[in-house]
């Protein structure tokens, strides 16, 4: 019988063991090799593993964010707009309103008298207005008063809501009616004012109650950028009751009006709304330029030329997940350092901004995303200090106007006109008051680093045009002048004004 042989060539008689002998054979043989491939290996897994430990971790932050019930993406603010149409909603209809006044031109003479919307100077407060400010003021009114009509028919709606128009990637958010609001808010103030000036105490008085909803015309805004403009619509707002009550006095009853409306206002803008809507716009950006091709880059960075280190970010594994993930934890810092305005909200906001530059260097993208906020969050916590000082500033008006007198203290106003007397946001303190030649004084101290209280120097007193030492530490706050010096004219010289504390009775 005829066998094969199983050393046959023509067959397949490799053992396995000999084949590990060859393996075995070819190692020894290829070291260095060898030692290359088992190290590729190993790092290609440990690159691997870091990788998704990595991504686990931005899905962990994410979750958590989540589970407070704050929002994470651009569909969750989208999902939480209310539904109002263009006609109910009043945000849209001052900025359609604020827009159409905007078409009234004003000229370049008009504009060196007219005061907010030109470049006209302010005179201080209770100081009339000079004729040529006066005529350009009444004559811009006049040629507006189309849209003025709008503003206030706007201003008597109930619901208002700054629908952004949110898409991704969310940095590219587009807010159109921003400078509109700002414009409406402004000629409002100045139709205001033009009533105080003239004297018109009941019109005056109207025109500043139906002022007092633009304070939360910016509902909804989700941005630093529409807080900024809705704190200083609420500046402007301030700034008018203070001068037309040393215009041309006010009733104790629109006094009590405003104060409530002041008091309201404290809860715009929403910060922690608006660095919600931050936070969605750099993880829904930087989620965006990791799945978009090459062109992302240069759109977030506005780079030309030839491409920084940052065009290799979405290319380098661990990177994108660990830099959001940093940055995302700056953010959440953020938030949860804005629940109340106080001092130490700007103390924590002051040791967290800059942290852009402070951030690893791998952090590429967070460091570019990163804003700088303390200036935001210093103007918010002004704005309430100014608005308490402000509520108390009309609190002891009300008391003039009952007994003839300002009160010796603040504490004199409670539980009449004041629940309690308000407290200065900066330190926790009460808000200063100080009865002064000229009339009274409230304020809140300064903010500078120091938080020192200099006396209430609010500056109120002062002319615009007047010299004066710009860099010397300021507090903010009102003066409500004795009626005796209200409506006066412009002096022929700019004095110093007097403003230390005395017993002096109300002329």
């Amino acid at each position: 019988m005829f066998c094969m042989d199983s050393r046959d060539p023509g067959g397949d008689s490799t053992s396995p063991a000999e084949n590990r002998r060859a393996s075995r054979g070819w190692v020894r043989r290829h070291p260095v090799v060898t030692g290359f491939l088992v190290f590729t290996a190993m790092l290609v897994a440990a690159v691997w593993f870091a990788n998704d430990q990595a991504e686990r971790a931005l899905e962990r932050r994410i979750a958590a964010i989540r589970d407070r019930g704050e929002p994470v993406t651009v569909q969750d603010i989208l999902y939480a707009q209310p539904r109002i149409s263009d006609d109910e909603n009043m945000a849209f209809q001052l900025a359609s309103a604020g827009r159409a006044s905007m078409a009234v031109r004003i000229n370049e003479e008009e504009s060196k008298s007219i005061p907010y919307l030109g470049n006209g100077r302010l005179p201080p407060t209770g100081e009339r207005w000079n004729d040529d400010m006066l005529m350009a003021s009444d004559s811009y009114l006049d040629r507006a008063d189309e849209a003025l009509g709008e503003l206030h028919k706007a201003l008597k709606l109930e619901r208002s809501y700054l629908a952004l128009n949110w898409s991704t990637p969310a940095i590219n958010v587009l807010i159109p009616e921003l400078s509109d609001l700002r414009q409406a808010s402004k000629i409002l103030v100045l139709e205001s004012l033009i009533a105080a000036q003239k004297d018109q105490r009941q019109r005056a008085e109207q025109l500043l109650l139906d002022m007092t909803p633009m304070t939360r015309a910016l509902d909804g805004s989700s941005t630093l950028i529409g807080a900024l403009v809705q704190l200083a619509t609420t500046s402007l707002m301030q700034d008018s009751v203070e001068r037309c009550i040393n215009q041309c006095g006010l009733s104790d009853a629109s006094l009590r009006k405003l104060h409530i409306a002041l008091q309201e206002s404290e809860a715009y803008p929403d910060m922690k709304q608006a660095y919600y809507g931050e936070r969605i716009i750099f993880l829904d950006t930087l989620q965006w330029v990791r799945t978009s091709g090459p062109s992302a880059i240069t759109t977030l960075t506005g780079s030309q030329g030839s491409p920084g280190p940052e065009s290799l970010w979405r290319y380098i594994p661990i990177l994108p997940p660990l830099d959001i993930s940093c940055g995302l934890d700056q953010y959440n810092l953020l938030v949860s350092a804005v629940g109340t305005p106080n001092g130490r909200t700007i103390k924590a906001i002051t040791t967290l901004d800059g942290a852009a530059e402070r951030l690893p260097m791998y952090c590429v993208m967070s460091r570019i995303m990163l804003p700088s906020l303390s200036r935001s969050i210093v103007l918010w916590v002004r704005t309430v200090g100014s608005n308490r000082a402000l509520r108390a500033a009309i609190a002891a008006e009300r008391f003039r106007l009952a007994n003839d007198c300002w009160p010796e203290k603040l504490d004199d106003l409670v539980p009449k006109y004041l629940d309690a007397v308000p407290l200065d946001p900066i330190d926790g303190k009460s808000i200063r008051y100080a009865i002064i030649p000229e009339g009274m004084k409230t304020w809140t101290i300064c903010d500078d680093d120091k938080n020192e209280d200099n006396g209430g120097d609010v500056r109120r007193l002062e002319s615009r045009t007047g010299n004066r030492t710009k860099d010397r530490p300021m507090d903010y706050g009102w003066v409500i002048l004795n009626p005796s010096l209200r409506n006066r004219p412009a002096p022929t010289t700019t004095q110093p004004a007097t403003s230390q504390p005395t017993s002096r009775p109300v002329q």
